[in-house]
């Protein structure tokens, strides 16, 4: 790379023009693995789903706009793909947009950890609220949450594309 040790605005900001010239959302970048042997991964997502095509049009964008923009490509392998059906949600924004979606938490109860999957049914400030498939009620406060997935149930309803 040639910009500055630490500084890594001028990427993303390259990668989310690209990524949003092509109608999709840059859902998360990581850069790793030592010098000669780097991975760009970029992880995109739209409403309805990302199709192998459009991955396939955003990495050739990718590979041509990252070197105009400064980043020498001859020691990294660029990945796109889609953050999978069982993604990581990132805050309370991921959390509204997913009501009524299954997911799977997993979160700190006194001194141990307990997961929960079902349907979040309700986004709190401090609450998620997921309902099991026994019907059960489950209040989880957001500051004890360790992890918080989409989650795929077989024999059940799709989830809701965003």
């Amino acid at each position: 790379m040639t910009s500055s040790p630490g500084d890594d605005d001028w990427l993303h900001e390259t990668i989310e023009a690209v990524v949003r010239a092509h109608g999709c959302e840059l859902w998360e970048t990581s850069l790793v693995g030592p010098r000669g042997n780097r991975k760009l991964r970029v992880f995109i997502d739209q409403a309805g789903g990302v199709g192998i095509d459009t991955i396939a049009q955003v990495s050739h964008a990718l590979s041509a706009q990252l070197p105009v923009a400064g980043m020498r490509l001859d020691d990294v392998v660029l990945e796109v793909s889609s953050p999978g059906a069982e993604r990581r949600l990132r805050g309370m924004d991921d959390y509204r947009r997913f009501v009524g979606d299954r997911v799977n938490l997993r979160y700190r109860s006194g001194d141990s950890e307990r997961v929960i999957e079902g349907t979040l049914s309700e986004v709190e400030e401090t609450t998620l609220t997921v309902v099991d498939a026994q019907a059960r009620r489950h209040a989880v406060p957001v500051g004890d949450l360790l992890e918080a997935r989409l989650a795929v149930g077989f024999g059940t309803e799709r989830p809701r594309r965003r």
